[in-house]
């Protein structure tokens, strides 16, 4: 028993050694260094670890390898921050998906939600001269030590959003070995930080920025910040800027001119009163590669003539969720012949449009491209005319929502625009209802669609208002459905038509069951009881 026992100590024994040993030779390399993908994981994932797209920017900031490796250390708060980690630069062995071939280097590193918190010193890898994607978001970090992102020779996005970051001075983005040597970064992401002024300084090192997200933030100024020659702290390069969620109060021609190659720019949910002087100037070329723009949620009360000709290529306009905004200028869209979206959308104070609006001339010079698709939805809009847009090349129109005046003034709604919704999105005609007059409140318009002969004119609404209007015109019927075609609705019938048939066959079959069951109890009685 006493050498069974023995014998079981030393087995023990000898497998926790083993066990020891494993893990020694996993955090230990050649040089001395810990191998960081041992401590972290190593995959190759299809799909981007970056977040999506921010709302109204089209496309994403960077377009990931799906062949690269990622070295994915998220929310790892054990970290191994610590000491000098050998990054897998070099083509790796393990890799777990075995259809992959093994020479895939470590491109991408996701350092998001570690722990990491006050002064970052450096990065926690050497050898990087590979990496192409770095994540710091979600962390701490409040400031970042010259030198701490040096070596990255290939990095082109880096993400440091979420974080306690008040200002990023230019020598700490060297992001080359050589502080010398231009770097390749064209993704910085900056949202939710502490910053007060505009990163500026920036520029000095990054002479190929793309894509900038400074969102929220506490900027109340562009102007902060100018401490050099202007030719200097100019985004040359620039094609995407993110604003929103900030203190802007306003734009400034000086600030804007510094972005002469932006396409996209959002200003949403700051506190700028009037639409910014940058937009204005047909003679200033500070926007006109402006392509999308987006104000939401910003105080502006008027827009005004000519409001955004300094931008005459802008393809998406988005000016919604203003709690001032309540009048629109017939020329406000003047010169915008190239817009394709425009969403003023849930401007509660919105009651009125003018009575013509944009592209007025598109049918007669008919080379340019007209609008696709409009927002106009929960608003406080009664009427809009048929002069307010080109409505015969939209294919997308969203009206819902809005206290509408069904009177005569909106039959050529139900005539001519409803059709045309039911046939793009019928969805959209769902909360599409009357307001006025009160015997029609809550009444939609779709009940109307494909038979309405000018119920909102003349007698016809002399009839509704009396309630002598044909019942199955003014009840709410389900005649047509939403999102149902003629197909659909022919099947729908044909199956009702099949399910009633079964019924009535069940009822007879059960009919002549009990009949045949009653002659059989009928025929057992008189067997038991036969007559003498």
């Amino acid at each position: 028993m006493k050498a069974g026992k023995q014998m079981g100590f030393n087995g023990g024994v000898y497998f926790g050694f083993v066990v020891i040993n494993i893990l020694v030779s996993c955090v230990s390399a050649d040089a001395g260094n810990q191998v960081l993908c041992q401590w972290c994981a190593c995959v190759t994932d299809k799909s981007s670890w970056m977040p999506d797209k921010e709302p109204g920017l089209e496309g994403r900031p960077h377009k990931s390898d799906p062949n690269a490796l990622l070295v994915n250390c998220s929310g790892l708060h054990a970290s191994p921050f610590a000491g000098d980690y050998v990054w897998p630069d070099v083509p790796l062995q393990n890799i777990p998906d075995p259809n992959k071939s093994p020479d895939v280097p470590a491109t991408r590193a996701d350092f998001s939600s570690s722990g990491l918190n006050g002064v970052m010193k450096n990065l926690p890898v050497k050898e990087t001269r590979r990496l192409r994607e770095l994540s710091l978001a979600h962390n701490q970090i409040t400031t970042i030590l010259p030198g701490s992102l040096t070596g990255l020779p290939a990095l082109m996005l880096l993400d440091l959003s979420h974080n306690k970051l008040a200002n990023l001075p230019q020598d700490t983005l060297p992001l080359a070995s050589d502080p010398s040597t231009a770097s390749n970064l064209k993704v910085l992401l900056l949202s939710h930080n502490e910053f007060l002024k505009f990163p500026w300084e920036a520029r000095l090192r990054l002479p190929m920025l793309e894509w900038l997200d400074v969102s929220s933030n506490f900027i109340k100024s562009l102007e902060n910040g100018f401490n050099g020659k202007k030719e200097d702290l100019t985004f040359k390069t620039i094609e995407v800027l993110n604003l929103k969620h900030n203190r802007l109060t306003e734009l400034s021609s000086n600030a804007a001119s510094r972005f002469p190659n932006l396409k996209v720019l959002d200003l949403s949910w700051n506190s700028i009163l009037v639409v910014p002087d940058a937009f204005l100037a047909q003679s200033n070329s500070t926007f006109r590669n402006l392509s999308e723009l987006n104000l939401d949620g910003n105080p502006i009360k008027r827009l005004g003539s000519n409001s955004f000709l300094g931008s005459p290529f802008l393809h998406l306009l988005s000016l919604s969720a203003s709690a001032e905004l309540s009048e629109i200028s017939s020329e406000a869209f003047d010169g915008l012949e190239d817009l394709r979206v425009l969403k003023l959308r849930k401007n509660i104070l919105l009651s009125r449009l003018p009575a013509k609006g944009i592209l007025r001339e598109v049918n007669e010079t008919g080379g340019r491209r007209a609008l696709e698709e409009v927002d106009l939805s929960y608003n406080s809009l009664e009427y809009i005319t048929p002069d307010f847009i080109p409505w015969k090349k939209i294919n997308r129109v969203n009206l819902q929502g809005n206290p509408w005046n069904c009177n005569c003034s909106l039959q050529w709604m139900l005539d001519k625009l409803m059709p045309r919704i039911y046939k793009t999105d019928s969805k959209l005609l769902m909360d599409l209802r009357c307001s006025k007059p009160r015997w029609l409140l809550g009444r939609r318009f779709v009940h109307w669609l494909g038979r309405s002969n000018g119920v909102y004119c003349g007698h016809k609404m002399e009839k509704l208002r009396m309630g002598l209007f044909p019942q199955e015109e003014v009840e709410d019927v389900d005649v047509v459905a939403m999102g149902m075609g003629p197909w659909t609705i022919a099947v729908i019938v044909s199956a009702a038509t099949l399910v009633v048939g079964l019924i009535v066959l069940a009822i007879i079959w059960q009919r002549r069951a009990l009949r045949i069951e009653k002659e059989k109890r009928t025929r057992n009685y008189q067997c038991r009881n036969p007559r003498y």
